[in-house]
């Protein structure tokens, strides 16, 4: 990611417009933001395929991807947040004081910690600070995560990586103690890419589907592993015709849960009065494949590809449908 050449403003009408528009009354900012995130072209992070460049290799520091955000705190913040909205309103991404969402590749421990990037901390303390978005949503809700073959030393980062944001207008929202601060910016494609727009669209469109179902499945997984921790319980002090039942309802909520059962070995909702589906960690692991498919091309979906699309979408509505209905009759809504 790299910010178009442009000519600089100058910082002390920057620093007027920040206390006219966000700071009513002119009083001093608690923070200042850096307005000159103006235009970024969306590139992907590392374009090698093979194994890292050897050690001795002469080599130097690429710029930070994405958006560089520049921001000033006169006093430390409390409370921190730095949100990206889209043009809808809708918050894309949002990062948050001493809030890391993702696990910490290095307590899997095994990489070696040279090759690992540091999360990107939103520091809260007194100066002058420098934050980059990478132009992507978070990372997608999964249970594991890998790392390419061709790192970088200390710039590697854990894959999947959350979809790329479309070609737009954003707003760089900086919330400190309650004090506001917003800056616009425009995300242009990148101009070695030939596809027309509305083949772009189609296949973000697409992305952002499997995207969104990959976390439904993965919230999915959370509730199903709460269900069956509450059918435990249950069947401690439960009686009757209720009593009959909750076995069943565990063995339908195992086999979504990949625990037995189902194809392949690999789950899938057996029992008394539901149709045998696949489990959600296949259905989730089959649609982060079709996902990094669409993320490695610059052109509109095969037809192909859409068709398993939609074939796995329909499939995991119809998991997700099983597991809300099972989520009624197990807490006795």
């Amino acid at each position: 990611m790299r910010p178009e050449d442009e000519p600089a403003e100058a910082l002390d009408l920057l620093l007027d417009r920040l206390q006219q528009h966000h700071m009513p009354g002119g009083r001093d900012p608690h923070a200042e933001l850096d307005p000159e995130i103006t235009k970024l072209v969306q590139e992907l992070h590392n374009l090698a395929t093979d194994t890292p460049i050897p050690p001795d290799e002469p080599r130097s520091e690429n710029p930070p991807d994405g958006v560089i955000i520049s921001y000033h705190l006169k006093a430390a913040a409390e409370n921190f947040s730095l949100e990206i909205i889209d043009a809808a309103g809708a918050v894309v991404r949002r990062y948050e004081k001493g809030v890391n969402p993702n696990p910490d590749p290095r307590a899997e421990g095994n990489w070696p910690d040279r090759w690992i990037a540091a999360w990107p901390e939103l520091k809260a303390n007194p100066g002058l600070h420098r934050f980059a978005w990478d132009l992507r949503r978070p990372r997608p809700d999964v249970t594991g995560f890998s790392f390419p073959i061709s790192a970088i030393p200390g710039r590697t980062v854990p894959e999947p990586l959350g979809p790329f944001v479309p070609p737009g207008t954003y707003t760089v929202r900086l919330t400190v103690d309650g004090d506001t601060l917003q800056q616009p910016v425009r995300v242009r494609m990148d101009p070695r890419v030939k596809t027309p727009a509305a083949m772009l669209s189609s296949r973000d469109s697409l992305q952002l589907e499997l995207y969104r179902a990959v976390n439904a499945l993965g919230a999915a997984q959370k509730q199903v592993r709460t269900l069956r921790e509450s059918v435990a319980q249950q069947s401690n002090g439960v009686r009757g015709p209720r009593a009959d039942s909750l076995p069943n309802f565990d063995r339908q909520l195992a086999a979504l849960e990949g625990a037995g059962g189902g194809r392949g070995g690999r789950g899938g909702a057996a029992g008394r009065g539901i149709v045998q589906i696949a489990s959600l960690p296949q259905l989730q692991g089959e649609l982060m494949t079709l996902y990094g498919v669409i993320e490695d091309s610059d052109s509109a979906p095969t037809s192909q590809v859409k068709a398993a699309a939609r074939s796995r979408l329909s499939q995991a509505r119809t998991a997700l449908a099983a597991v809300r209905r099972l989520a009624t009759v197990v807490e006795g809504r």
